[in-house]
């Protein structure tokens, strides 16, 4: 898998420069790759760190891809990069979630079920609304604690992957910060239906 956010892209002549960090995985000069918040394959023709070119580049590297396939007015900060079919989309999923406390800047109050914060994804720079489910037996998510198993429902489908980081906003102040543990897969029917009997997601009625 290689699968790297896109920080910064640019034209030249042909190609479009992007500006990533690798956070899993290899990529090297003719790699056929996919941007997957556009659902366009790109092929990079050259890799260079630290202003030189190399062959290769691995997970840690910061380097600019150049590559064809794709125009940068189609690209925007945050879109995740991978081999073809290894990144899926998904809108829910579980995490370990922290809650700031009043004193480090965070809530008052404490978080009920079903509360509806902005998520950042520290790699990625992707914002979107969601919606936070706490588990069985927590009816208050206290500031200043974490808690595990906790269910967030996104707006609509996004690529991502497990152990992602993200922080949570509230009036345009972070009052939260957690890690994806577990993506879920919906039943077949979910993509025709909106509904999913194994985490009880029904589109319809969110709508």
């Amino acid at each position: 898998l290689h699968s790297f956010p896109t920080r910064r892209s640019s034209d030249l002549g042909d190609s479009t420069i992007i500006r990533t960090k690798i956070v899993k995985g290899t990529v090297k000069v003719g790699d056929k790759l996919f941007v997957n918040n556009i659902y366009k394959e790109i092929t990079v023709t050259d890799v260079s760190k630290n202003n030189v070119k190399v062959t290769s580049a691995t997970i840690g590297d910061e380097v600019d891809l150049k590559v064809s396939g794709v125009d940068r007015s189609e690209l925007s900060m945050g879109d995740i990069i991978s081999a073809l079919n290894t990144v899926k989309n998904y809108d829910v999923f579980k995490a370990t979630v922290t809650i700031l406390s009043k004193d480090e800047g965070g809530r008052h109050a404490p978080i009920y079920n079903e509360y509806k914060p902005t998520l950042s994804f520290t790699d990625t720079f992707s914002q979107f609304s969601g919606k936070i489910t706490l588990p069985e037996g927590l009816e208050l998510f206290l500031p200043g604690t974490t808690e595990e198993n906790i269910t967030i429902t996104l707006d609509t489908l996004k690529p991502l992957v497990n152990n992602a980081k993200f922080n949570i906003y509230e009036g345009g102040k972070t009052i939260g910060r957690g890690v994806i543990t577990n993506l879920h897969e919906h039943n077949d029917l979910y993509l025709t239906t909106g509904k999913c009997d194994s985490c009880n997601l029904n589109r319809q009625t969110e709508v």
